[in-house]
């Protein structure tokens, strides 16, 4: 009866796990929308609260406006979907995607958040930001690839 027992836990453990997985994209392509919105709403109150800039020249006229924005989210919401749609084959390299996107959105929000709480952040430009991202990218996929494929 033990033995059974041990089976049948085992057997829905992995279930969930599979379940879990199958529903990691979504969850992650939540949180990076979340962040998306939390580096619009940090980056308009370290400009609004003078307590900051925005580094990025390409940017730095657009973003203290709030249209800016919501086109950034809507820009977003469009590349996850892109995500979704070229990796729909393979499951680990769009979590990995999504990781990658996350991190670096993280980062981004983190600064915002020093500079704003703190009055200094990571001096971030768009060249380190450029490499911060390729860093990141590449830390993500190397690990995503070096670890046993589940599927």
């Amino acid at each position: 009866m033990d033995f059974q027992s041990g089976i049948f836990d085992d057997i829905i453990l992995i279930t969930i796990m599979i379940m879990t997985k199958k529903k990691l994209p979504l969850i992650l392509s939540a949180c990076i929308a979340l962040l998306c919105i939390a580096d619009s709403i940090t980056t308009l109150a370290v400009i609004n609260g003078r307590v900051g800039y925005e580094a990025n020249i390409i940017i730095s006229s657009f973003a203290s406006i709030p249209a800016f924005h919501i086109a950034k989210l809507g820009i977003t919401l469009l590349i996850l979907y892109g995500i979704h749609r070229l990796c729909s084959r393979d499951l680990d390299l769009e979590v990995a995607s999504y990781i990658t996107l996350l991190v670096f959105y993280v980062l981004i929000v983190l600064n915002n958040l020093c500079v704003y709480y703190l009055k200094f952040g990571f001096g971030f430009n768009p060249m380190k930001l450029l490499v911060s991202f390729l860093v990141i990218s590449a830390t993500v996929f190397g690990i995503s690839y070096a670890s046993p494929h589940v599927h």
